[in-house]
């Protein structure tokens, strides 16, 4: 991942926040709390952010506009660790497509270094979390042209430590029709 030495991602997350009006009156004070108003002391706070496929299956670009990078999520967890004030938990966590290997996905967008970085800089426990219970995991391939044939197994992962509830969406749901 390319250094970002003028930090301009992080002020576009900054400026979005002001933008919204979060905590307008402290903005550009050491006081300001952005995610003051939606997170407490103590919560346990869920970072989704879009880890859809890993970079082996798509060029720079389109890894890029498939995944949310490191540094837009950074942003994210440094206000949500002024909002806890030192008492609660984040978790980071998604559940990709299932080929998708979870811990190369996180390493190349940055996720992974950032996270584990702040776990040693900051007293709020943070966890990064795979939600599947399974992905596929290629074990040989052969090319033929612009095709790949591969070999399969199911591998079980651990999934969300918290379990699963199944909701029915019924006519709801956007795949009703299919």
């Amino acid at each position: 991942s390319p250094i970002d030495f003028d930090n301009q991602v992080y002020t576009a997350v900054r400026d979005t926040l002001k933008k919204l009006g979060l905590d307008k009156d402290n903005f550009d004070t050491r006081h300001w709390n952005p995610f003051g108003c939606f997170i407490n002391p103590g919560d346990t706070v869920v970072i989704k952010p879009n880890l859809v496929v890993d970079s082996c299956y798509l060029s720079k670009a389109e890894f890029q506009s498939a995944v949310t990078h490191g540094s837009v999520i950074r942003p994210i967890i440094d206000y949500t660790f002024i909002a806890l004030k030192g008492k609660g938990k984040i978790i980071i966590a998604d559940g990709p497509i299932d080929l998708t290997n979870f811990n190369d996905t996180t390493i190349n967008n940055g996720l992974y270094q950032t996270v584990h970085y702040l776990k040693e800089k900051n007293s709020v426990p943070i966890e990064l979390i795979d939600l599947r219970e399974e992905r596929l995991k290629k074990i040989s391939s052969i090319t033929l042209g612009r095709f790949e044939l591969g070999v399969w197994i199911l591998e079980k992962l651990s999934g969300d430590p918290l379990g699963y509830t199944t909701v029915d969406l019924k006519e709801d749901s956007e795949f009703e029709e299919i």
